[in-house]
């Protein structure tokens, strides 16, 4: 296990406070946050690369906090790869094996499997400069896992490929991980990424642990509105408790002008005019587009809320719509995504079209002030 116990330190005037987080052995960790949090910071302090001024860090229940990069037994992969320009991709590969002294023959033949699963076996003579950014990738991959290091750190390690390509590589590292039994600590930015290739995540803002547990719980339980907006719930707006029972909690939102029901009995410790903030993501909001005028005044007031088409745009994977609440104050703008799958169960839309809106009671996200 890899574990990260109160680890500050200093780059300039920016300071990382108090980081703890652990990695099982064998599971992959995301450090996510936005540019300038210190994620990159956290992973150069792990790697080596800078010096703790407090905390400590454990690998394999072996203190390598004050040990050089070279006695960690890890591997560092950073953005922008750090490949040798002077060398071919077998001298890039094998330039840590030459550094732990390994020439044995099995470490050979590792590398002829390891490039071969990798798919970069026949460029093993080409010039680093001549291969593609996928194939630079591939490299440096190699190079960090020949030498059979169980630990790998990755900055970043995909931003510069396209969407295909990265999506390639994610399933090619996953499998790695699997094969080789590695754990695997991502910086990143790509919530998708980190979705897919992770088992847990820490959240980092402003050089501090926002959140840190398993994906799913930072996804469906976000810490504050800070995080959820970080993990993609576009659509927060300020309410106040105006009842609760014991499993539910009745809210006004001026922002829909409507009387929400939010179920969650946790949150029921909310007395009323307690201000508070409501989230609910795009996708869980439900659209109806076969209504007029007459049957939208006859809504129910109860988590429904006519509203006008502002603006819409088709994504790869379905329509985004931008709907303003007819009954709110005008400074509420939600947003609602109907997936692909699902357009042929709507009318056609268009800008300034009334639609109905119903939101899921036991969708919502409820941050209190």
């Amino acid at each position: 296990m890899l574990e990260i116990k109160g680890l500050c330190l200093k780059a300039g005037s920016f300071q990382v406070n108090q980081i703890s987080f652990s990695v099982p052995t064998g599971s992959c960790h995301a450090l996510v946050g936005a540019t300038g949090s210190g994620k990159t910071l956290v992973l150069e302090t792990v790697a080596g690369l800078r010096k703790a001024q407090a905390g400590s860090i454990n690998w394999l229940n072996r203190d390598i906090t004050v040990l050089p990069p070279e006695q960690r037994e890890l591997a560092y992969v950073p953005q922008d790869l750090a490949l040798f320009p002077h060398m071919n991709v077998r001298e890039n590969i094998e330039y840590g094996l030459r550094m732990r002294k390994h020439h044995a023959p099995d470490k050979r033949s590792d590398v002829e499997k390891l490039t071969h699963y990798l798919g970069i076996g026949h460029l093993l003579d080409r010039s680093i400069q001549n291969l593609s950014g996928g194939e630079r990738q591939r490299t440096a991959l190699a190079r960090a896992l020949v030498p059979g290091n169980k630990l790998l750190l990755l900055d970043e390690p995909f931003s510069a490929l396209h969407e295909a390509m990265r999506k390639e590589l994610w399933l090619l590292l996953k499998t790695l991980q699997q094969q080789y039994g590695i754990t695997i600590l991502i910086v990143t930015h790509d919530m998708e990424e980190a979705f897919l290739l992770a088992d847990s995540v820490t959240f980092i803002a402003r050089g501090v642990v926002v959140q840190s547990s398993e994906k799913q719980q930072v996804y469906s339980c976000p810490a504050n509105v800070e995080t959820a907006k970080f993990f993609g719930v576009q659509n927060l707006f300020p309410a106040e408790v105006v009842a609760h029972k014991s499993d539910s909690l009745a809210l006004f939102c001026p922002g829909l002008g409507i009387v929400l029901q939010a179920n969650n009995s946790d949150w029921t410790r909310l007395l009323p005019k307690t201000s508070v903030t409501v989230g609910i993501r795009a996708e869980n909001i439900i659209v109806e587009t076969d209504v007029t005028m007459d049957n939208a005044r006859e809504l129910p007031a109860l988590n429904q809320a006519a509203c006008t088409v502002k603006q819409l745009y088709q994504k790869r994977k379905g329509l985004i719509l931008l709907l303003q609440p007819d009954n709110g104050d005008g400074k509420c703008l939600l947003e609602a995504e109907i997936a692909t799958d699902s357009l042929g169960q709507v009318s056609e839309l268009s800008v300034g079209q009334k639609v109905v809106i119903s939101l899921p009671a036991e969708q919502f996200l409820l941050f209190a002030e």
